[in-house]
């Protein structure tokens, strides 16, 4: 063996390598500052728009997934190892590609999830109705929203239903409008029956004053006067199904009083 051949091909790979790896592990080693200054920075950013938690967490993991593939990449380049990071960098595109086709449902899923979350039709407390799903909004993550059920069941809908179906948020106004409907007799006067009705309702615990209760005659049949009572609840705090039965039956105890009903 050639020893004088062997050292000076040491020597010859220690000066071409030995720079590339100290400057690989200070890149590295830089990395983890990096993440901590990404990280700060978007929280900083963050700070200044209202996102919900679970949109800030995801954007944070985000931002750290970017500096820790940028930095892979920069210690691959100083290694010399420039088509390597070409195709490290290819093969994450790919592989994305491939995970988006298998499992597709899955990634709509993720996708609506993230646009619910910046765009936030509706938050947690809101009593919403999708499809026919109504309740009220116990969580939203990535995947899927978790509504609480007027009678205690608990319904997770997929993010992607949602965001491609219709929204009815039915608290994003402090007040709401509710009806009741009776049937009355065509011949009745109708001065005494929508001031006696509006009366009732105004006087209903948890009715507001404004807007105030009115009455209206909304369509003749052949079996009598449709006449529907509006009033309006708040959105929150009461159960809107409890007011609207205790109304109901005062009204038409009140038209059986009168001898209104048809």
């Amino acid at each position: 063996m050639d020893w004088n051949l062997w050292s000076e091909q040491a020597q010859d790979f220690a000066i071409r390598v030995l720079p590339r790896i100290l400057a690989a592990i200070v890149v590295l080693l830089t990395l983890r500052y990096g993440i901590r200054l990404a990280n700060g920075a978007t929280n900083r950013v963050l700070k200044r728009v209202e996102l919900p938690s679970e949109a800030e967490n995801l954007i944070l993991r985000l931002v750290r997934i970017l500096v820790i593939v940028a930095g892979l990449v920069i210690v691959l380049l100083v290694m010399g190892w420039g088509q390597l990071a070409l195709s490290f960098v290819a093969g994450l595109g790919v592989s994305g590609l491939i995970i988006g086709f298998a499992l597709q449902d899955i990634t709509k899923n993720l996708a609506a999830g993230i646009l619910l979350l910046f765009q936030r039709p509706f938050r947690v407390g809101d009593r919403i109705l999708v499809g026919n799903d109504e309740g009220t909004v116990t969580d939203i993550a990535v995947r899927a929203t978790t509504m609480r059920t007027a009678d205690g069941r608990e319904v997770m809908v997929p993010n992607a239903t949602i965001y491609t179906g219709t929204i009815t948020n039915l608290t994003r106004y402090v007040q709401r409008r509710h009806s009741v409907e009776l049937t009355l007799k065509r011949d009745v006067d109708s001065a005494p029956v929508v001031q006696g009705l509006a009366e009732i309702a105004r006087t209903t615990e948890h009715v507001l004053e404004k807007p105030a209760a009115e009455v209206l005659i909304t369509a003749v049949k052949a079996d009598g006067l449709i006449v529907e009572t509006r009033f309006w609840l708040p959105s929150k705090g009461i159960d809107s199904n409890v007011v609207r039965s205790n109304l109901a039956g005062r009204l038409r105890a009140k038209a059986l009083a009168e001898d209104w009903l048809a």
